[in-house]
């Protein structure tokens, strides 16, 4: 869907801690990386031409069903994404990334929130009502609010 909507002049960058099986589009790249890792935003942002006008993050961990572990996992992937934002986003970019509710979640939506000029909370249709899982739609990125 990405490599669609940014068309053949855009580029995709996939990143996951998991091999990926390469896709047949020359501007689709895949990078096998731990995003927790202290390289992994240097490491992204030398794989762009320039700074990214989007970030989408998808990021889960492996669930363990230990709810409070595994919220403080995700939470943990969601700083690091925070760390690539700061990184590889441009000035003005937008980002949606996946987060989980509950212990923690408000610091590290706080921590959004100073970056960017707007971010909205949204539940996909797919997901269940119950689900913890949500999405912060944060729009125009400003580093200067992060500091």
């Amino acid at each position: 869907m990405a490599r669609e909507i940014v068309g053949e002049e855009g580029l995709v960058l996939g990143v996951d801690v998991a091999y990926i099986r390469p896709l047949p589009w020359d501007n689709v790249k895949l990078l096998r990386l731990d995003v927790t890792s202290p390289e992994a935003p240097e490491v992204i942002l030398r794989q762009l031409p320039r700074k990214a006008d989007v970030i989408l993050s998808d990021l889960s961990p492996k669930v363990t069903g230990a709810w409070d572990l595994d919220v403080a996992r995700q939470l943990h992937l969601v700083s690091s994404v925070i760390r690539i934002i700061d990184a590889a986003l441009r000035k003005g970019g937008n980002a949606v990334v996946k987060m989980f509710q509950g212990p923690g979640f408000e610091e590290v939506l706080a921590e959004l929130r100073r970056r960017f000029n707007r971010l909205k909370l949204t539940r996909p249709k797919a997901s269940r009502s119950t689900s913890a899982e949500i999405y912060a739609v944060a729009l125009g990125y400003n580093p200067l609010r992060g500091s």
